[in-house]
């Protein structure tokens, strides 16, 4: 027999309590011993090794660390000491590991200021006598003294009620108060929902009216409140958010082709009698370049920004994932109000049953909910560098700006993408693939002129080739992504949209030309000087790609919706 069902006599009997006197001195240290204290089991913290090493679990980084080691011991042995390029990759997986910690540590932080600002004092009869204590000190067969506007340390069962009511929403959802009758029975053992026993009181809940006498069946974990505490503290089941499961299959998919593009590579150098070393050296370094080492940092950095933002909005978000999680939800199922709502339910549309779907829908979500939940649609959006269309860049500087973008004020009112949706589903495959094919031409066309064109008295050149390729492909890079911001013209975005996207975009452009001109920063990256002829070559092949996507956004703009 529950507690709620048994009678007032029948529990003081068993719990051995006098409802005049209370406990005794010795009664509570025994009851201590054998119930414990009344505190929740705090969660076993994760070590640092744990938290460094599921940070770097993405197969993609791991393929990225792999590479990076390998050519980190090639170069040890081909004796060059240029270590540079090595290091900076294991520098940008350390900073995304760091980012990623420090953002969950923040949340924790948080939480536990939570926890200590959650103590109370509460009043209790003690050897005939009231007494105010900790909450953390109450003991299984203490005697509650329930009075108006004060919160009730843990579950009891009550010996007597005058006009007692009490506020249920954080147990039950329930914004209406809870009238008590200590008297009341219940038929047998059958079950009955919390918010209908109206013989006990909860931890977690507070006194709205009325005075009572209650007596403690039930502290720390065994409280109602504590088996939902005991829920959240079991986390090592729980499922990838769609975002993962998204950046996942993307960062094996890339790994993948990295790993086959090197073999390839690789092969076609043996065959053609190329020095092993070298041959072995350029594959690897060709399986580092497709990683995009820097997509991990600036998700992390992005869901940071989402994290903060819904901070400010009073709710704290623990995992950066999670963020994602609620910016994917289109559908609240509850018939609580005044919770979440305000107060009221109103029937918006109605379908039929056979339809298997929702009977009737309610509206008067809160203000403050419903920001929330736009703040992380937002974030979520922004999470996998997408804009209005949905399109996908990896750039760097220009990257991290990009989750700065103002917030839609529509967002909530758009379908969320299916979680087993792919990243290069709804047309994004073909986005990606035409903007790579324009890379590509301009790339290469960049390595033509400088191994077979002469200018400005620079003699033709392998390395001069390798310089022109790398400045118009950075260059490039960081023009299309204002390319990829929606299916209107380049020349119709507005400083003022986001200031942070043009201003790192022109940071972007400085530090690009400052590695390609600078003599001591030119070697770290395989660079040699330029003429005048030859950064007009460059501009002119950077400018292709965009000419050609403002005239098909001009012709055909549907070909850039996604």
């Amino acid at each position: 027999m529950q507690a709620f069902q048994k009678g007032v006599q029948a529990t003081l009997k068993t719990l051995g309590t006098k409802p005049n006197q209370g406990l005794s001195e010795n009664q509570v240290k025994k009851s201590r011993q054998e119930h414990g204290k009344n505190v929740f089991v705090a969660e076993k913290k994760t070590s640092l090794a744990k938290k460094i090493l599921f940070s770097l679990k993405d197969v993609a980084t791991i393929i990225l660390l792999i590479a990076d080691g390998i050519s980190f011991v090639a170069t040890y042995l081909e004796g060059s000491n240029n270590y540079f390029e090595s290091l900076l990759v294991i520098g940008i997986v350390v900073i995304n590991s760091a980012l990623s910690i420090f953002q969950e540590g923040k949340a924790e932080n948080s939480l536990a200021a939570l926890k200590d600002l959650n103590k109370s004092q509460v009043k209790v009869l003690r050897d005939g006598q009231p007494e105010l204590i900790d909450s953390d000190d109450v003991v299984v067969g203490d005697i509650l003294l329930l009075e108006n506007g004060r919160s009730i340390a843990a579950d009891a069962r009550l010996i007597e009620a005058v006009e007692l009511q009490t506020e249920e929403s954080a147990l039950t959802g329930e914004s209406l108060p809870v009238e008590k009758d200590a008297e009341a029975t219940f038929e047998g053992d059958k079950d009955v929902d919390l918010g209908e026993r109206v013989t006990m009181v909860y931890r977690g809940t507070t006194v709205v009216n009325g005075h009572g006498l209650a007596i403690v069946t039930a502290v720390g974990m065994a409280t109602e409140m504590g088996k939902i505490a005991s829920l959240l503290n079991n986390e090592n089941n729980t499922p990838l958010t769609p975002l993962q499961r998204r950046l996942a299959q993307l960062g094996r998919n890339i790994s993948y082709l990295a790993i086959i593009s090197a073999i390839v590579v690789l092969t076609l150098g043996i065959a053609q009698g190329m020095d092993l070393k070298h041959i072995f050296l350029t594959a690897i370094s060709l399986a580092v370049a497709i990683v995009p080492e820097t997509l991990p940092v600036i998700v992390t950095m992005t869901l940071a920004l989402g994290v903060q933002r819904i901070a400010k909005k009073h709710a704290i978000i623990r995992r950066l994932p999670a963020v994602e999680t609620l910016g994917t939800t289109n559908v609240i199922a509850s018939d609580k109000t005044g919770t979440l709502t305000q107060n009221k339910m109103t029937v918006r549309q109605v379908w039929q049953a056979s339809q298997n779907q929702l009977s009737a829908t309610a509206d008067g979500i809160t203000p403050e909910a419903e920001e929330v939940l736009s703040l992380a649609a937002m974030s979520t959006n922004v999470a996998v560098s997408e804009d209005e269309d949905g399109e996908t860049c990896f750039d760097g500087l220009p990257g991290f700006a990009l989750s700065r973008e103002p917030m839609l004020t529509n967002v909530m009112d758009k379908a969320p993408m299916p979680k087993n949706t792919s990243l290069f589903s709804q047309g994004l495959g073909r986005q990606i693939a035409l903007n790579a094919s324009l890379f590509a031409l301009v790339t290469l066309g960049a390595i033509w002129f400088g191994q077979n064109v002469a200018m400005g008295g620079i003699a033709t050149s392998e390395e001069v080739g390798q310089t022109m390729a790398f400045v118009v492909l950075s260059l490039t890079s960081i023009i299309h992504v204002f390319n990829i911001r929606s299916e209107k013209s380049l020349f119709s975005i507005r400083y003022s949209a986001n200031p942070s996207l043009v201003n790192m975009a022109i940071l972007a452009t400085l530090i690009t030309i400052a590695v390609s001109v600078i003599p001591g920063v030119q070697g770290l990256f395989g660079l040699v000087s330029l003429s005048a002829s030859h950064w007009l070559m460059i501009v002119l092949l950077t400018v292709v790609p965009t000419i050609i996507l403002e005239i098909l956004k001009k012709i055909s703009p549907k070909l850039f919706k996604v």
